[in-house]
């Protein structure tokens, strides 16, 4: 009889209960990894309504943003702004001069398309430069004026250099100004 209870535990423990271990091994696990994208789930839902009320935050400005950081580089309303910085406090605009840049159309960028490119700094940063030279014509003050406001037009522009030169020397106030600046754009991509 002992044998027999021996025999009957082990051949229920080989095709009854063993299968069943598995089977609840099996689905803890299955309820663990559950657990688990739940948990991510629940992070990136946090992470949306957070964004979403950071956009509701920023939403007012997004119209001043947008024209401070447009999307492509808009040349002529660049060029029409400068122009009329220009017309405002009195001076010539001399030369203006731009990178190569696509006006219209879509840029191919080559390290998009070479898969062993090595990225650049600009190809990593979050806006795109467009690189120019301006010169200028006029008196000491009006310049400066014109400097001034370059600095403060509604288009993001940072300015690497400034030089003055003294175009006619018996008028100390004839001056010529020739920046070197950046103006930025950011390609929105989704």
């Amino acid at each position: 009889m002992v044998i027999l209870s021996l025999f009957t535990l082990s051949f229920f423990g080989v095709f009854a209960i063993r299968p069943t271990l598995r089977t609840i091994a099996s689905l803890q696990r299955k309820i663990d990894d559950n657990n688990e994208v739940n948990q991510k789930l629940e992070d990136k839902i946090n992470a949306l309504i957070a964004a979403q009320e950071e956009y509701k935050r920023v939403e007012p400005n997004l119209q001043l943003i947008y024209s401070l950081l447009p999307e492509k580089p808009e040349f002529p309303s660049l060029l029409r702004r400068i122009e009329n910085l220009a017309i405002v406090n009195e001076a010539t605009l001399s030369s203006i001069q731009f990178d190569p840049l696509v006006l219209y159309g879509t840029e191919t960028n080559p390290t998009a398309n070479d898969a062993n490119a090595i990225p650049t700094e600009s190809d990593t940063s979050i806006s795109t430069p467009v690189f120019f030279i301006l010169a200028f014509g006029g008196d000491y003050e009006h310049l400066v004026n014109l400097l001034a406001d370059l600095t403060k037009l509604d288009r993001l522009i940072s300015i690497s250099s400034v030089s003055l030169t003294l175009t006619d020397k018996t008028k100390l106030s004839t001056l010529n100004v020739t920046v070197a600046a950046q103006a930025y754009y950011y390609q929105l991509t989704l």
